[in-house]
């Protein structure tokens, strides 16, 4: 049985395509956690301005620090209405980065939306489970985080696609 002896360019080798599999894993991570959420609130919010809308309860509201280190923090709203005599429940969570909203805004925006207080929502008129709330200024941070989400992907995509073909433009020049 032959071994091969390992050398130093095989190594780096290895490391390299280890830090692309990586890369790319982290890539997808930031299109499924940034660009995704973001499109698809941006979607249904649109969506939603054209639906018919109702007076709902809110039920619940409240707000949480999801992570302190970034500063995120989320608000979590239970609603409740009725169409054409049938009782809906609805809710909403929504996260916040702390670069988003100045400090004390999910605060204020619990305060907006106090147990008890009556506020307007959309319903899918095919389907009316299926209702949107709109916070302040909510549909723009979709489409800006959509915005950013995907422009940072096709930037991040680009450097990868850089690198890699680099790394084999220099392979092949050092084979030659």
């Amino acid at each position: 049985m032959k071994t091969a002896a390992i050398n130093g360019q095989d190594v780096r080798k290895a490391k390299f395509a280890l830090s692309a599999v990586a890369g790319v894993l982290f890539g997808a991570w930031l299109l499924i956690a940034i660009c995704v959420p973001g499109v698809l609130r941006a979607v249904n919010l649109t969506d939603a301005q054209a639906w018919p809308s109702t007076e709902a309860t809110i039920v619940a509201s409240g707000a949480g620090e999801l992570c302190s280190r970034s500063g995120a923090h989320s608000l979590r709203l239970q609603y409740s209405y009725e169409v054409a005599g049938r009782h809906f429940d609805g809710g909403l969570f929504e996260m916040f980065e702390a670069n988003c909203y100045p400090d004390g805004r999910i605060g204020e925006l619990v305060k907006k939306f106090p147990a008890g207080a009556r506020v307007q929502v959309r319903y899918k008129p095919n389907s009316p489970g299926e209702s949107a709330i709109t916070v302040d200024g909510d549909l723009a941070l979709a489409r800006s985080q959509a915005l950013a989400g995907t422009v940072f992907f096709v930037v991040y995509a680009a450097l990868a696609l850089a690198c890699l073909l680099f790394v084999r433009l220099r392979t092949r020049l050092a084979a030659s």
